[in-house]
């Protein structure tokens, strides 16, 4: 799938420190893959990624 610099942003701040921001991102790109049924895939995987990567530093923060 073609990446524009607007979704590489989006991706940038979704992995982000884990706060309102990176949750806003996150929103955008799920809400551009409803529209965008060959997004979804993609969103899919980095959705499952930012939910491992907080899962994962809430574990360590224990």
């Amino acid at each position: 799938m073609e990446t524009s610099a607007r979704r590489e942003a989006l991706v940038d701040l979704a992995f982000g420190v884990e706060d309102w921001v990176s949750d806003s991102a996150l929103f955008a790109l799920v809400a551009d893959a409803y529209r965008k049924p060959e997004a979804r895939p993609e969103t899919r995987r980095l959705v499952r990624d930012r939910l491992g990567a907080a899962v994962a530093a809430s574990a360590r923060g224990r």
